[in-house]
């Protein structure tokens, strides 16, 4: 029999506090300062102040709804050419599902041939167990000669976002495994997939976390080595679940098989140089292939969400000089007399992750900013040996700045586009995540357009990074974002490194 619903911790809070000054858990009444009186003159102000009216109804509320999507429908607008499709994508959504046995720790081929009772479930999936426990998603799937990759091409599996650690088994191979739940990852499996049936079996562990949690309402609190803060999806369980903060488990977000070209590009990454109306475009080439690989590319930049030509099909092809070390004349001779002391030589790729960086002028950039968030759509092209196109990608970005002023008085003042801004925001509670979730993105675009009608000019992603939706149509429709890491109060030491090498992955 599931016991009522259990607080949240920050239910808990307010519950200990209660109406008396007798504080618990180490909170402390903090009293406003002694505000001295002040009368200010009668008269009339130079200029007049017209506030928004308030809206007291729904049926009001529904109005201004109404007039902000069409007000900010352009900004949602493709207006920049579709890229080329270069790859083959198999969505992967139905799942077989269950929770581990001891049966499955003694024999574990018994769960990759499909033994157990399994339930059929639905990708995304998120919920219990809590704590210590392992789940398995199987699935079979079947590949025809058409989804084989051919000689020129490699097949990756694709997770967006497992919670927390998974291992991923293909045919009854381990082709990788991933810890952490935010960043997406991905194995090369074209070694262990055939044509006709294949089987996929995903090991999913859960643990307690830094700052301990229970496995059900009101029971004892554990700790664990699961980096997490206080907040998640939440998931439809009348006891726990009902509330965002129980760290649950599972593939909560999408996951494909997708064939791509043996070299491609991985990642794109533009980052404004406002000041000098200029972007500096970095491009993740992944190379599945050994031994060094000629590496040129054709960029277009052009509007996302409105009209303009910047550049097109410009071809780049990175290059550098032989760096001669201090006092090492005996290179500098060689290099000297074979001609090539100041010659520029070609960047080549080699097998994995190869990045390159190069800038180009925006003349006249129009500039993103909460009521205008006008976009750029930056196209990569990946080009063969007789300058075919080979992979094509795309990434959007808008030109403005963010800084914080350390030396201001106060300290810490904030400034969009070099102009001082006050941040006017709310936490998100998951509620965002089930619209991604859910694919419910009009739902989305409310709920970031009502933010937007109460005043707001920026959401706090509490505690979490999210789903990349949720920051894309932020940036369609001007709102900026603040995500944190998923900390909250206490970090082991001991998982220090893993900790940084979830920033550098989030940062990527």
């Amino acid at each position: 029999m599931a016991k009522g619903k259990a607080n949240d911790q920050f239910a808990n809070i307010a519950k200990n506090l209660g109406h008396s000054n007798n504080l618990k858990d180490g909170l402390v009444r903090i009293f406003p300062k002694e505000i001295k009186p002040e009368n200010l003159p009668m008269g009339n102000f130079e200029d007049e102040i017209e506030l928004p009216k308030k809206m007291t109804t729904q049926e009001q509320l529904d109005a201004e709804l109404k007039s902000m999507r069409k007000k900010f429908s352009p900004f949602l607008q493709k207006q920049a050419p579709e890229i080329i499709n270069t790859r083959n994508k198999i969505e992967l959504s139905k799942f077989d599902w269950r929770i581990e046995t001891q049966a499955d720790q003694q024999n574990f081929s018994r769960v990759l041939a499909g033994g157990g009772e399994w339930d059929t479930v639905t990708i995304p999936h998120f919920g219990k167990p809590l704590g210590n426990k392992t789940t398995y998603y199987r699935k079979q799937f079947d590949l025809q000669s058409q989804n084989v990759p051919g000689d020129k091409e490699s097949m990756f599996i694709h997770f967006n976002g497992v919670d927390y650690i998974a291992h991923v088994y293909i045919n009854g191979y381990l082709v990788g495994s991933h810890e952490g739940f935010f960043a997406p990852f991905e194995f090369e499996i074209d070694k262990y997939v055939h044509q006709g049936e294949n089987t996929l079996v995903v090991q999913v562990e859960n643990d307690f976390i830094h700052k301990r949690n229970e496995l059900e309402a009101g029971g004892e609190m554990y700790g664990g080595d699961k980096i997490y803060a206080a907040t998640g999806p939440g998931f439809d369980d009348p006891s726990l679940g009902w509330h965002h903060c129980p760290p649950g488990m599972g593939i909560y977000q999408s996951a494909y098989l997708e064939v791509r070209p043996q070299k491609f590009i991985r990642d794109i990454y533009a980052r404004p140089i406002l000041k000098e109306n200029k972007v500096e475009i970095n491009t993740n080439l992944f190379s599945c292939l050994l031994g060094e690989q000629t590496a040129k590319f054709k960029i277009s930049i052009f509007g996302d969400n409105f009209k303009e030509e910047v550049v097109k099909d410009k071809e780049v092809q990175w290059s550098t000089k032989t760096a001669i070390g201090l006092g090492n004349t005996f290179t500098e001779a060689m290099l000297s007399a074979t001609g090539e002391k100041d010659k520029e030589n070609a960047l080549k790729a080699e097998k994995g992750d190869n990045f390159f960086k190069f800038t180009f002028v925006i003349p006249s950039p129009k500039i993103w900013s909460p009521e205008h968030p006008y976009l750029y759509q930056v196209q990569v092209s990946f080009l063969g040996e007789n300058n075919e196109i080979i992979d094509q990608q795309m990434q959007t970005f808008g030109m403005r700045s963010f800084k914080m002023d350390e030396n201001s008085t106060p300290k810490g003042k904030f400034y969009l586009n070099e102009q001082e801004i006050h941040l006017r925001g709310a936490n998100t509670m998951g509620f965002e995540q089930h619209d991604v979730m859910k694919g419910d993105f009009e739902q989305l675009i409310d709920d970031i357009l009502l933010a937007k009608i109460a005043h707001m000019n920026f959401w706090r992603v509490t505690q979490r990074p999210v789903q990349e939706e949720v920051y894309d149509y932020c940036d369609h429709l001007g709102l900026m974002t603040q995500s944190d890491l998923p900390l909250f109060g206490v970090l082991r030491k001991i998982n220090l490194v893993k900790q940084l090498n979830k920033l550098e992955k989030w940062n990527n």
